[in-house]
């Protein structure tokens, strides 16, 4: 309201084009330094010239505005209620849209009729330069503490090649925009001084795009065609420099050669950019493998019975660690979905994924709700809400999202093979991390693992009985590994500090213990998963055991007849994924009606429960 009454009646219809400015003007628009806003650059050289164009108008009609007496409502007039600096902001704009011709013309000025042409070129670059040499300066000496030397200076570089190619690109196409930029002011004045028409005109870049597209004006012969005052300049000034001051033709004849190719270098830097795939090499896939692990390890640690299976909000580690026993529904769901990626890497068996589910979203189930929206924070001890009992929009979008994805990963599992394809490139993350924990120094336990590894890997039987002999002997050397540590540590603390999931621990003895741990634990829950539902790879199967078949899923087996302990184990999972996947669909049901606001059409941030507001 206080924008409309400002602005009422202030002024001309039909004849401000660029109304974002004059209106900032009008109702003194402050500056809001924490919101980004996102506009689609053009693709073409071509469109965005045509954007600039518009601009310039647009800036050029607003001229008015820098009298004594503007124009309002109704072809009458007022005072000028604009401030000094409002004034200069527009008057700004108009100089800028002059800077290209006036540089063209002291250009050509001091080649043919100035003295010392040097000067007058070197002016013009460094005027070009300027901006991009004081960006540089800031940049190398505005480093962040975080940052390493070698790392900031290759991002200054990296932007210091984009800003000094800028200043080509600019002093190539200047004779262009010299001219359209002229043209923009002249047309202005034309249309508001004698048609006064079509000051309204303009089209987006998009709609600009497509015409030319239509029109197959994309190519290079459509390009000169359209730049044609580039190349012209530049031949005609080669002709007329040798007659009037031939002494400064070496110094034109580079520049004109860049206005000559000018049109190439829009029509190649205007071409659509083929998609690079991501390539990574090897080290870079086992850094972010290894880092994956790690971050599975933080979950793996802090979302267990001591929280209910809830995560923490965070876990603090200076001089002692501190969990943050609360957490929102924003956690709940990306812990869920970090068992479930932890799944797919091959990190957790299904068994063990299907019983850290049933429990998190059982203790979900049992928190106070309202209208089906989880609060913004719990107590992952008690289960209380903290205060003030507050819905988060956002936190209650995000849930939801979350569950309905799990609900996809789940429904996923019947069909899956039960040994996890990517088993053994799990265990090698995890041995992997332990390898950093340990150094040079391997024992021979480690050795040994790592030799039955290899071994794994290089076979990859599809056959479920081959992969049970890799299993059973890595579970084995991976159990000795961790015996090996457990008694050549000394007194290792009863604790996994946050650093031994994300980054490297002081003492390197204590992480060797923690990820051989680890290492043991998952091969032991993948074996025990294994046996749960193939029992008969021990060596009591029954007659008609799909021995040599493949990897069966988990269907196939529920199929099996006669049943077995482990037809009924496959039969019990697939109860226990059908429930897990309604539970999850029930929880993400949400009464979003009271957090609409039907006035504004759009949702609000949240309701206070406590307040009731």
């Amino acid at each position: 309201y206080a924008f409309e009454g400002a602005l009422a009646d202030r002024f001309p219809e039909n004849r401000v084009l660029s109304h974002d400015l004059l209106e900032g003007c009008y109702a003194r628009s402050g500056l809001l330094s924490d919101v980004q806003l996102y506009e689609e650059f053009p693709a073409r050289y071509s469109a965005d010239m045509a954007r600039r164009h518009r601009w310039i108008r647009g800036d050029w009609q607003l001229a008015g505005w820098l009298r004594r007496r503007v124009p309002t409502l109704g072809a009458r007039r007022e005072r000028n209620p604009l401030s000094t600096l409002s004034q200069w902001k527009v008057f700004d704009n108009l100089r800028r849209s002059l800077v290209p011709a006036a540089l063209l013309l002291l250009l050509l000025a001091g080649w043919s009729v100035l003295p010392a042409p040097a000067i007058w070129t070197a002016a013009v670059i460094a005027v070009l330069l300027l901006p991009a040499v004081a960006s540089l300066l800031t940049d190398v000496l505005r480093k962040p503490k975080e940052a390493p030397l070698q790392q900031h200076l290759r991002g200054v570089t990296h932007t210091a090649r984009t800003d000094f190619a800028h200043v080509l690109l600019t002093l190539a196409w200047l004779p262009y925009e010299a001219f359209y930029s002229v043209h923009a002011i002249v047309q202005t004045v034309w249309r508001m001084l004698i048609s006064r028409r079509r000051l309204l005109e303009w089209r987006t870049s998009s709609e600009i795009e497509r015409t030319l597209q239509a029109n197959d004006e994309t190519d290079l012969s459509a390009t000169y065609r359209k730049m044609w005052i580039a190349p012209a300049v530049a031949v005609l000034a080669w002709t007329l420099l040798p007659g009037i001051n031939p002494a400064a033709l070496p110094l034109a004849a580079p520049i004109l050669l860049l206005w000559l190719i000018s049109p190439a270098l829009a029509w190649w830097v205007s071409r659509p950019l083929a998609p690079r795939g991501a390539e990574l090499a090897l080290e870079q896939t086992q850094f972010l493998r290894k880092l994956a692990r790690r971050t599975w390890g933080y979950f793996e640690t802090y979302v267990g019975p001591e929280g209910n299976w809830l995560p923490p909000d965070n876990v603090q580690d200076r001089s002692e660690v501190t969990v943050a026993y609360r957490t929102s529904p924003t956690n709940m769901g990306l812990a869920l979905l970090a068992d479930l990626t932890a799944h797919d890497f091959g990190y957790m068996s299904a068994g063990r994924l299907i019983m850290r589910t049933t429990l998190a979203l059982k203790t979900m189930q049992s928190l106070e709700r309202f209208r089906g929206h989880f609060l913004n924070w719990y107590d992952t001890r008690t289960l209380a809400p903290l205060f003030p009992r507050y819905v988060s929009t956002v936190d209650s979008g995000n849930l939801a999202g979350h569950l309905m994805t799990l609900r996809e990963g789940l429904s996923a599992l019947a069909d899956a093979p039960v040994l996890n394809a990517r088993w053994l490139d799990g265990l090698g993350d995890t041995f992997g991390v332990l390898q950093e924990a340990i150094g040079q120094e391997s024992p021979l336990a480690v050795a040994e693992f790592a030799a039955a590894l290899d071994q794994a890997s290089a076979e990859r039987d599809v056959a479920l009985t081959s992969a049970w002999r890799h299993i059973d002997t890595l579970t084995a050397r991976a159990a000795a590994v961790a015996q090996h540590y457990a008694l050549h540590v000394a007194e290792p603390r009863q604790t996994t500090p946050p650093r031994a999931t994300l980054d490297r621990v002081e003492d390197p003895g204590i992480e060797a213990v923690i990820w051989s741990q680890a290492l043991a634990r998952q091969c032991s829950d993948l074996r025990d998963d294994v046996i749960a539902l193939a029992p008969w790879l021990t060596g009591e199967a029954p007659s008609d055991a799909p021995i040599g078949q493949g990897i069966p899923t988990l269907r196939q087996l529920a199929a099996l007849e006669p049943a077995s302990t482990g037809t009924q184990r496959s039969r019990e999972l697939l109860a226990a994924i059908e429930r897990l996947m309604q539970q999850a669909s029930d929880l993400a049901t949400f009464d979003y009606g009271f957090l609409f606001d039907k006035v504004r059409r759009q949702f609000v941030i949240g309701y206070n429960v406590s307040e009731a507001r």
